[in-house]
């Protein structure tokens, strides 16, 4: 069981200017190591395997603008989903828990951008991908006899 942050960084002016995320959003995790590719862009691909926590958090390109994820849809025989506030603030952000292995699962965030909380939808954005099995580290580089 891991701990995965998945940040999505969002150009919140951009996305309400052109109304669209495309090209305004950059997702990136904290599970390069393990077989995520795509970061810094909207189709993230995060590595999991069963048992691992997932914490979706974002981020505003400019600091005077308000974004947050309002909802991420996910099968919940996947992944059960919570949503959560840091204590002492009003910060929400996604947790979840990956309840099974899977290959490959595209997923979609819903996020509330700007003054009047305006909502979008990724398109063709990120997916959850199996995590590759670990070599045995114990063993990696040793000769077999």
């Amino acid at each position: 069981m891991r701990n995965i942050a998945v940040k999505a960084v969002v150009d919140v002016l951009g996305a309400l200017v052109n109304l669209t995320l495309r090209d305004s959003l950059y997702l990136f995790d904290s599970n390069r190591a393990h077989g995520s590719q795509g970061l810094g862009t909207s189709e993230l691909s995060t590595a999991v395997r069963k048992g691992d926590n997932i914490d979706w958090l974002t981020a505003p390109l400019s600091c005077e603008t308000f974004v947050e994820i309002s909802g991420i849809s996910i099968p919940p025989d996947i992944c059960r989903l919570e949503q959560r506030t840091f204590p002492g603030t009003n910060i929400r952000y996604w947790t979840g828990t990956v309840l099974r292995d899977i290959d490959l699962l595209p997923y979609s965030l819903t996020f509330a951008l700007g003054p009047t909380g305006m909502k979008m939808v990724t398109e063709n954005g990120p997916r959850l991908i199996g995590q590759k099995s670990d070599t045995n580290k114990a063993t990696k580089g040793r000769k077999q006899v």
